[in-house]
C-alpha cells in the first residue's frame, strides 16, 4: 500500500533533489504541501504531477530557437 503523505526526505528521495531544493520549491509555492500542525508533508500524486509538468517544459523546449 502506498504511504498518503511523505516526509521532505521522502519527496525529495522521489524527485531525485536534495533535501534544499525541494525546500526551495516549496518556499516559491511551486509544490503544494500539507500541513498538520507545524509538520509540512507531500502527497505522492503532486509529487508527480509536478515532475511530469516539468519534464514536459524541458522537452518542450528548444535551444536551437535561439541560435
Amino acid at each position: 500500500m502506498q504511504k498518503t503523505l511523505l516526509t521532505c526526505r521522502e519527496a525529495a528521495l522521489r524527485l531525485s533533489v536534495s533535501t534544499r531544493t525541494l525546500w526551495n520549491w516549496t518556499a516559491r509555492g511551486w509544490l503544494p504541501v500539507v500541513r498538520i500542525g507545524r509538520l509540512t508533508r507531500y502527497r505522492p500524486v503532486d509529487l508527480e504531477r509536478f515532475a511530469l509538468e516539468r519534464l514536459a517544459g524541458v522537452e518542450g523546449r528548444d535551444d536551437d530557437a535561439e541560435a
